[in-house]
């Protein structure tokens, strides 16, 4: 296989009450990362109790390679989107006791 270093920094973390409950961050691509761009991921539980999940990203590729590469790149990111979401889902399905089921 292929493997690449890409380094983030968190540059946001949210956090507020109002006017729903909302929790996630924003992250930055370093220099040097493949892509360059910005994501954010939010867990929100809003008036009606329900919770979202919300997702946006903005990028370009940014190495040679990838702008070659760019539709497997673009794939790899919708992959790792949905990997997202479901381990969202996953989290906000276990128990309220934290523990994880055997």
């Amino acid at each position: 296989g292929l493997w690449s270093v890409n380094l983030c920094r968190i540059i946001r973390v949210i956090d507020e009450a109002a006017p729903y409950r909302r929790f996630g961050f924003v992250y930055r691509t370093l220099e040097r990362h493949v892509e360059r761009g910005e994501a954010l991921f939010v867990v929100e539980q809003r008036a009606d109790e329900s919770v979202w999940l919300v997702i946006h990203s903005v990028s370009r590729m940014d190495h040679w390679l990838t702008r070659l590469l760019e539709p497997l790149g673009r794939r790899v990111q919708a992959r790792m989107r949905t990997g997202a979401a479901q381990n969202f889902q996953s989290a906000v399905s276990e128990p309220a006791s934290g523990g994880r089921q055997p």
